[in-house]
C-alpha cells in the first residue's frame, strides 16, 4: 500500500517539493547540518508512505554525539524556527484544506477513491510539518527501521534497569 500511495504522491505534486527541498540543500552548501537537514527532508518528499521521521541522537549509530554538537543542533533549529513555523504552518493548512476536500469527495460514493487518495496526501503533508518546523537533527527512515531503533531503545533502558536493581539488592 505504502508503494501505492508513495507513486501518487510523487505525481501529484510530490516531485515539486523535492525539488524544492533539493535546491535549499544546495543553496545551503555552507552549512552541512541544514543541508544534511534538507536532504532529508527530500526524501520525506519523495517516499512520505512507509516513513517515520526520528531524531538522529535515537539511532544507534550516533551515540558518540556530544553536548556541544546537541547544543548546535538547538541553536541551528533556533536560527530555523522563524521559517520553520511559515513552512510548518503552511504545510499543516495544505494537509488540513487537502483531508476536507478527500472528505467531501469521499461522501459522493463515486468519486470516493479519489477522496481517500486526498485524504492520504493531506496526511502526508501534515506529517511533513514537524520535520520542517525543526529538521536539524532529524533523519529519515522506515517504519521497520524505526521499531527496530525502538525496541533497542527499550532494551538499553530495560538493562539499566536491571543493573540499578542488582546494584541496590547487593548494597
Amino acid at each position: 500500500m505504502a508503494i501505492i500511495g508513495n507513486i501518487l504522491w510523487f505525481l501529484v505534486g510530490g516531485w515539486e517539493l523535492a525539488i524544492f527541498w533539493l535546491f535549499m540543500a544546495g543553496f545551503f552548501f555552507w552549512s552541512p547540518h541544514f543541508r544534511k537537514a534538507f536532504l532529508q527532508i527530500t526524501k520525506f518528499c519523495i517516499l512520505p508512505f512507509g516513513s517515520v521521521i526520528i531524531k538522529e541522537s535515537d539511532m544507534g549509530t550516533s551515540k558518540n554525539i556530544s553536548k556541544k554538537e546537541l547544543d548546535k543542533i538547538k541553536i541551528l533549529n533556533l536560527i530555523w524556527l522563524f521559517f520553520g513555523i511559515i513552512g510548518a504552518f503552511y504545510m499543516a493548512v495544505i494537509g488540513l484544506w487537502v483531508i476536507l476536500a478527500g472528505l467531501f469527495l469521499t461522501i459522493i460514493i463515486i468519486t470516493a477513491p479519489i477522496g481517500i487518495m486526498y485524504m492520504s496526501i493531506g496526511v502526508a503533508l501534515m506529517r511533513m510539518a514537524p520535520l520542517i518546523l525543526k529538521p536539524v537533527g532529524m533523519v529519515v527512515v522506515s517504519k521497520k527501521k524505526a521499531q527496530a531503533v525502538a525496541s533497542a531503545q527499550e532494551m538499553i533502558k530495560l538493562q539499566v534497569k536491571n543493573e540499578l536493581v542488582n546494584k541496590n539488592n547487593n548494597n
